[in-house]
């Protein structure tokens, strides 16, 4: 008996022999009667997108406000934020001090107005306040649409239009940083009170022209130091909702392909869709479609709430069982090698169908990365049963450094991967080639979200249909709610005697 397990951290295989045709018209003809493997290349997830596309989304919203909100706080505002800069033998911070105490007023006057100057340059200005407050608004009312499960959108166009929003509020941000420079560049120019004041406070002519260099030196820096911060929460989030779409796409990916080919499949998802059609109160997923007549539509959400950890019961594409181990992983057992010569030889695609189903399975549960140990008294058939593990890798989307090779319990390094195929080099470029090409195609039919003011408008009609939508119900709603005195006075109208 045969046996092969996958998990995202780790993955055991041990199968029965593998023949592979030496010959490359054998293997030509053996590819011909065998065929793909159904539902498992990127044009058939393309498919399953097209058809299931309502049942995608994602678990996390956008970054609230407070990226734009650390901004505003962590900004230098007034003369503080210069204190430490050094003005001959004292530092500005000491000088204003000194000044602020002196027993001269006007040396505490000048003190005073240095630091008002200052703080008015750096002002915050209306634009950038209306722009936070705008960044913030857009974030709720999005978080908001994307938690009820009853709004359809691509996650693809969501992370679109975060990208908008990002930027949107990075110009203001640039904008503010650009009026504080040349209002600070204002208020060193000659003949200016600010200047006058710094000498009434026994600044040189050379110390003034110093200060102002090196205050504005220290604002672009201060600046740059903002925008990164910006930039990092932002970016972290944007990264995580890329991969979280490459998620859901991979999730979409196998359920489809086990729900269009394996009858045992469609049951048990038809099972937790109708759960999670539930009405409210009963613990499932309120959908709002309810009318039998909408069965396209109704298709579309089919997946939306399910995810892998919630299949009891797994078969692979091609129908063979699969448990679960506890490092959170799959198992099979296959058939014995003598009763079944095409399974193993390569005659049709059910072998490759089991185990790019699980490798497909350990993709869909978020898993980044792979190992795949295969096991086998026989070193030739174990390394046989390596490469066809790390071709189905490959071809499922994972890079060579994301995939680990154990035979017989040792860990391969990348070289010892690539002398696996020593005999086998024409066989190692065409599955790199073929890789290659499924990564293309993947990325050929996945919006590309940066900057991508088309797949972000798409998301922005997605909402506004939601918007009025909500708005409608909340209407009619509100209509029933109506008690027959009321409508019969909005009905008739009354008159006062």
């Amino acid at each position: 008996m045969s046996f092969l397990g996958a998990a995202g951290a780790g993955a055991l295989i041990g199968l029965g022999a593998l023949q592979y045709g030496t010959a490359q018209l054998i293997a030509k003809l053996k590819h011909k009667m065998a065929g793909d493997p159904r539902g498992m290349l990127p044009a058939d997830q393309q498919e399953f997108l097209n058809t299931y596309i309502d049942s995608m989304g994602l678990a996390k919203g956008l970054p609230g406000a407070e990226a734009f909100n650390a901004y505003v706080d962590g900004r230098i505002k007034n003369a503080d934020g210069f204190a430490a800069i050094k003005v001959g033998d004292q530092t500005l911070g000491e000088r204003l001090k000194a000044a602020a105490e002196h027993t001269d007023e006007p040396q505490r006057d000048a003190a005073a107005a240095i630091k008002t100057g200052i703080e008015q340059a750096l002002a915050l200005h209306g634009t950038t306040t209306a722009a936070q407050e705008t960044f913030a608004a857009k974030v709720a009312e999005i978080n908001q649409a994307i938690a009820d499960p009853a709004f359809r959108y691509d996650p693809a166009g969501l992370v679109s239009r975060l990208h908008v929003i990002r930027n949107e509020a990075r110009s203001a941000i640039n904008t503010q940083h650009e009026e504080e420079l040349h209002a600070l560049a204002d208020k060193f120019a000659e003949g200016s009170d600010f200047r006058a004041h710094l000498e009434t406070i026994g600044m040189d002519d050379e110390q003034i022209e110093q200060l102002q260099k090196d205050m504005e030196t220290s604002l672009k820096e201060s600046h740059q130091k903002e925008l990164a911060a910006f930039d990092k929460t932002m970016n972290e989030r944007l990264t995580k909702m890329h991969q979280e779409a490459q998620n859901e796409r991979d999730r979409i990916h196998i359920l489809a392909a086990m729900y269009e080919n394996n009858a045992t499949m469609r049951r048990i998802i038809n099972e937790l869709a109708d759960k999670n059609r539930k009405p409210k109160g009963t613990g499932g997923i309120t959908l709002s479609l309810e009318t039998s007549d909408d069965e396209k539509r109704l298709k579309k959400v089919l997946f939306q709430g399910i995810q892998i950890q919630d299949l009891e019961t797994i078969e692979t594409v091609a129908g063979r069982s699969l448990t679960r181990t506890k490092d959170g992983g799959f198992a099979m057992e296959f058939p014995h090698r003598l009763s079944s010569p095409f399974y193993y030889g390569g005659w049709n695609s059910k072998m490759k169908e089991d185990i790019m189903s699980m490798v497909l399975l350990v993709k869909a549960s978020g898993h980044e990365t792979i190992t795949m140990s295969l096991n086998h008294k026989d070193p030739e058939h174990a390394n046989e049963l390596a490469r066809k593990a790390y071709e189905a890798c490959l071809e499922a989307g994972y890079k060579e450094d994301e995939i680990t090779i154990k035979v017989n319990g040792k860990e391969l390094s990348a070289e010892q991967v690539k002398e696996l195929y020593k005999e086998y080099p024409s066989r190692l470029q065409a599955v790199t080639s073929r890789a290659q090409m499924y990564q293309e195609e993947r990325e050929k039919h996945i919006m590309v979200a940066k900057d991508d003011k088309g797949a972000a408008k798409e998301f922005d009609t997605a909402l506004q249909k939601y918007r009025e939508e909500k708005k409608a119900a909340a209407a009619a709603e509100a209509a029933t709610l109506t008690t027959p005195e009321e409508e019969a006075t909005r009905g008739h109208g009354h008159s006062h005697g």
